[in-house]
């Protein structure tokens, strides 16, 4: 992982046998919380926001294009 600054981090992800590739962007904010978003090429863009006592999970499907959205709290 390569910190870009006190409130950035990027990550990326090689799997060999899968080939499969994936990059994180984390983002802290102020009192611990934090947003991680994850972009799994062909595959997703994953975000989860930590906020104190909540975390949020959304699940965009990019198979073939922006699909519907998954959503939890």
């Amino acid at each position: 992982s390569q910190q870009i600054d006190d409130n950035n981090r990027i990550t990326p992800s090689l799997a060999l046998q899968s080939k499969d590739i994936s990059v994180e962007w984390e983002r802290s904010l102020d009192d611990g919380n934090s947003v991680t978003t994850t972009f799994t090429p062909n595959q997703a863009v994953d975000i989860e926001w930590n906020d104190a006592a909540w975390t949020a999970n959304i699940n965009l499907p990019i198979d073939d294009g922006l699909g519907g959205a998954n959503v939890s709290i």
